[in-house]
This record gives C-alpha cells, sequence and structure tokens, in this order.
C-alpha cells in the first residue's frame, strides 16, 4: 500500500511540475489556456467530481480536455499539434468520404474503423 501511495504522490508531483511548466510558457490561445487552468485546478480536490469544475468529469468534456492537454504537450516539446496518426486517421476518412461521393463504390469496402480498433487491441 505504501508503495502505491508513493507512486500516486510521484507522478502527482510530476503532473504538477508539468502544469507549472506549461503555466509558464506564452501560450496565446486563451482557450487553451482556460482550459488547462480547469483541468489542473481538478487537483486541488479530494472528490473533483463534486468540485466547481466537476464538469470536467463528464465523458464529452474529459474527451476534449484530454484531447486539447495532449495538444498541448505535444507543443511543447516542438512537435507538431494533431499526432501523426490521428492526421493519417482523418486523411484516410477523408479520402474514403471522397471515394464515395465520387461513386467508386470500392470505398465502401475500407472498413478504416475495424481496421484501427483491431490493430490497437492488445496481444494476447
Amino acid at each position: 500500500k505504501q508503495w502505491y501511495q508513493r507512486r500516486v504522490r510521484g507522478a502527482l508531483e510530476q503532473l504538477l511540475l508539468f502544469g507549472r511548466d506549461l503555466a509558464s510558457q506564452n501560450i496565446q490561445n486563451e482557450e487553451l489556456k482556460k482550459q488547462l487552468k480547469d483541468a489542473f485546478s481538478l487537483l486541488a480536490y479530494r472528490d473533483p467530481r463534486q468540485s466547481q469544475m466537476g464538469y470536467l468529469m463528464e465523458p464529452g468534456q474529459r474527451e476534449q480536455l484530454c484531447a486539447d492537454l495532449n495538444s498541448a504537450m505535444l507543443e511543447s516539446h516542438g512537435l507538431p499539434r494533431q499526432p501523426p496518426l490521428e492526421l493519417a486517421i482523418s486523411q484516410t476518412k477523408n479520402c474514403v468520404v471522397k471515394m464515395l461521393e465520387s461513386g467508386m463504390g470500392s470505398g465502401a469496402y475500407t472498413g478504416l474503423e475495424k481496421q484501427v480498433k483491431c490493430s490497437l487491441k492488445p496481444q494476447q
């Protein structure tokens, strides 16, 4: 139990340091600044769901917040805001849509979502 508590405490300390580092950067996007501030404020509560920012714990809000934080982290390391895999999947989806709009029926057999889900499942 003590080992687990030390690990959690260490992870929280790293998260706080990262938050301070992000806060010290000159982030131009005001909406992103607000989201970061709101997200890191959740760490101050024993039960974040009961806090003023508890709405951020809802599934839809959580997903958007995670995507925004991921983009901020990537950008803070000098990387593109959108991960390459995400960009490739988005472009492939757009290509399939264009193929179908152009009457290329073979686009219907692409099954991109199925391929992505299968490739992301852990090997057993």
